[in-house]
């Protein structure tokens, strides 16, 4: 018997006038520094990352295992957004699960832009590459936004029994 993490992201994009455009949901990957991460701060007592981030994803991306936040060949950040730096995910535990429902990030879009994905890191500068990457995921489709849109990201995490 082993240990699985998994995750759900939930993004909706709203226009300016607070209508919804679109909506997606997608499962996940935990990449191998988020299940590192999980495994040595639980079992070995490794320093906990206090500040989590949502990040988003330009084009079409391919999140692999062995993806971290220096090194993602299969996809590049998207940043066109009007805050300073990625959104924190605030995230609120309960028996079997933790998430941000409560306190989604938001995006305000500058740009007309398409949007392939989703991610959470430990580093909250745009186009940062330091921290630890613990998830990332690809919409079903490349999702298109324009100026004055904004997205919203849900993202739930849980560990299971496998």
């Amino acid at each position: 018997m082993g240990i699985g993490f998994g995750g759900f992201f939930r993004v909706t994009c709203y226009d300016k006038h607070g209508n919804v455009k679109w909506e997606d949901g997608f499962r996940n990957t935990v990449v191998q520094t988020g299940r590192r991460y999980a495994n040595n701060t639980a079992l070995a007592g490794s320093a906990v990352i206090a500040t989590w981030y949502v990040g988003l994803m330009d084009g079409t991306p391919t999140v692999a295992t062995a993806n971290t936040a220096s090194d993602h060949a299969g996809w590049t950040e998207f940043s066109l957004y009007d805050e300073a730096t990625r959104p924190t995910f605030n995230a609120v535990g309960s028996a079997d699960q933790v998430g941000n429902n409560a306190s989604k990030a938001s995006f305000a879009i500058a740009t007309t832009s398409d949007l392939g994905g989703a991610y959470i890191v430990s580093d909250s500068g745009k186009q940062g590459s330091a921290g630890t990457l613990w998830a990332g995921a690809s919409f079903s489709a490349n999702k298109s936004t324009g100026p004055s849109d904004t997205i919203t990201i849900e993202y739930t995490a849980s560990v299971t029994s496998s």
